[in-house]
């Protein structure tokens, strides 16, 4: 996690220090304007990068809770989650642990990420408090969908354990369609089989909780049918 929360706040230091420039730095280039625009919504140049930056990294961020999600598969698999469950840890609670690891830090990628976005794009604009604030609230609306993903592996390791590393393909497919789908110029309906479609897009966008409270339920529900279906099969080797 330390590993990956590192490389998260250099990728948001990078991408504050340019937020602030980015108009003089595709001045003239309406390729690269009009990519960032259909990618980040009409809120103005600025905060389109920003909502593109921010969408990139929470996919980011939730390969990070698949990897740690499928170590359950991994502890399985090579038989050293079984000595610990024959003794008094129960299979939820060992689930836990793992899950927390992934969920929790799914949050602190972002949380990091969004930390130095703010304070240096802040910086370099000459409102640290404020744009630190915008930048936090874009990127804790991009943790339930990066969630989604990590649910996904919960829900196959408990149910179809076969099937786990099936989730790394749902987490490029929510890349496909979630954040090349504009490019690609995909239909709506298409579009909306990816949980980031739904997330507002901030800065610059409309805040909307309704979206968020679905995918928290989305991913509760994922994660609870994962958990009871490790309770009820046999631990594989």
């Amino acid at each position: 996690m330390a590993a990956w929360a590192a490389g998260f706040l250099v990728y948001g230091l990078v991408i504050g220090g340019l937020a602030n420039g980015i108009g003089d730095l595709v001045d003239g280039n309406s390729g690269t304007t009009d990519v960032i625009t259909k990618m980040g919504g009409q809120n103005g140049l600025v905060d389109a990068f920003l909502v593109t930056c921010i969408g990139i990294m929470a996919i980011l961020a939730s390969t990070y809770g698949v990897q740690a999600a499928l170590r359950l598969r991994a502890e399985e698999t090579q038989q050293r989650a079984e000595p610990v469950l024959v003794a008094a840890v129960g299979r939820v609670r060992w689930a836990a642990g793992h899950l927390l690891i992934a969920l929790a830090g799914t949050a602190v990628m972002m949380l990091v990420s969004g930390l130095a976005i703010g304070v240096t794009y802040g910086a370099a604009a000459g409102d640290v408090g404020g744009k630190t604030a915008e930048a936090l609230g874009a990127v804790l609306v991009q943790v339930p969908a990066a969630w989604v993903a990590t649910g996904i592996a919960v829900a196959l390791f408990g149910l179809a354990p076969r099937l786990a590393l099936g989730a790394w393909a749902m987490v490029g497919l929510f890349l496909l369609l979630g954040q090349l789908g504009p490019l690609l110029d995909l239909g709506q309906a298409v579009m909306d089989l990816s949980p980031f479609t739904h997330v507002p897009k901030l800065p610059g966008g409309d805040m909307r909780a309704t979206p968020l409270v679905v995918l928290t339920a989305i991913v509760a529900a994922l994660v609870g049918a994962g958990l009871y279906g490790f309770r009820r099969r046999d631990v594989t080797a």
